[in-house]
């Protein structure tokens, strides 16, 4: 009896309505210089034609599975593909972006080469109008030993929070991504790195994101600013049990800080009716544990000033973001807090 090929690569691929960008992305998986894979498509109850789209690949090319299910969210999607595949190693790729043809082997020639447990390359940001590099490192770059790879996952300065453009080896994926939470991939990646002891970055720009308006990480709420603060406190948590003595104790309430303000100017811009921006303001307001004096002087003078009116007169602060929101060039208005 033959017994079944086990793929090199396992690929998860969420899908919830993408039927305007699934095609693209799939024709480059398939496309893929190693071809050695599996693609594992979850559709999380679409009621477009993604349905139809992932099934016409799964009948044409044995690599490609469609798994249904009701719509329960893209960790419930990624946790059902984790739990289906027996893969050495895992990638992720979101269903409204595409890849260079070398993507795959370029992961994996980087992983394999320099035994590391995950590899990490660039990316092209996609714009409606624009492209633009995204590059981590400005060269290969090899972090050794467990206390340097969590230091670098919880601090999130040169390896990117979320889990595309990455290559994990699948045994160190002991835990899944967390339910009903936004931010759900930097936690994981934050549980995930003290299993790893080597990982290996590299400038090399394989995968092509696309950054939509209307997106999970362009909808700002409060709602959005508390998962952001849970996955704070989960790499904080990770901070204090394995590198405390590697990062600053000032860490968690300067990134508090820093990303609040950054919430405070898009929250701001983003309704059109700004009673509605002053009242989730003042409840953003609510949210805000106290921050250590330390870490706030930390931050640029701008940002300061936005915190303490914050704190202070959050009617006032939407009023003045909505008005220089018309001073910001367009090309600066798609922020993303990770990538």
């Amino acid at each position: 009896m033959t017994t079944p090929h086990t793929p090199l690569i396992t690929v998860i691929l969420p899908i919830y309505n993408m039927e305007r960008y699934l095609d693209e992305c799939l024709e480059s998986i398939a496309a893929q210089e190693l071809s050695d894979f599996e693609c594992v498509m979850v559709d999380d109850g679409s009621r477009d034609r993604s349905v139809e789209i992932a099934q016409r690949f799964a009948d044409k090319d044995s690599r490609f599975r469609l798994i249904l299910q009701q719509n329960q969210g893209v960790s419930v999607a990624r946790n059902v593909a984790l739990e289906a595949t027996s893969a050495p190693y895992v990638t992720f790729v979101d269903s409204d972006d595409w890849l260079y043809p070398n993507h795959f082997s370029e992961l994996y020639r980087l992983i394999t080469e320099h035994d590391a447990d995950m590899s990490q390359v660039s990316l092209m940001n996609e714009y409606t109008t624009h492209s633009r590099e995204r590059k981590f490192v400005k060269e290969l770059k090899v972090i050794d030993g467990q206390p340097n790879v969590v230091r670098e996952c919880v601090m999130l300065r040169e390896v990117a929070g979320g889990p595309c453009m990455k290559l994990f080896r699948r045994a160190v994926i002991t835990t899944p991504f967390p339910v009903g939470m936004r931010f759900e991939d930097a936690y994981a990646l934050a549980e995930w790195a003290p299993n790893m002891h080597r990982i290996v970055l590299s400038p090399a720009m394989t995968y092509h994101y696309r950054l939509r308006h209307g997106s999970a990480v362009h909808s700002f709420s409060v709602g959005m600013a508390q998962d952001f603060l849970k996955m704070l406190r989960k790499r904080e948590e990770i901070r204090q049990q394995y590198v405390s003595d590697l990062v600053p104790d000032t860490w968690l309430d300067y990134n508090i800080a820093k990303e609040m303000v950054r919430f405070v100017k898009n929250i701001a811009r983003s309704y059109t009716d700004v009673n509605q921006g002053i009242t989730e303001m003042t409840n953003l307001r609510s949210i805000l544990p106290p921050l250590s004096s330390q870490a706030v002087r930390l931050l640029p003078a701008k940002a300061r000033f936005r915190l303490k009116l914050l704190y202070k007169n959050p009617a006032f602060l939407a009023r003045i973001l909505r008005i220089t929101q018309h001073f910001v060039p367009h090309r600066k208005k798609h922020n993303r807090l990770f990538s």
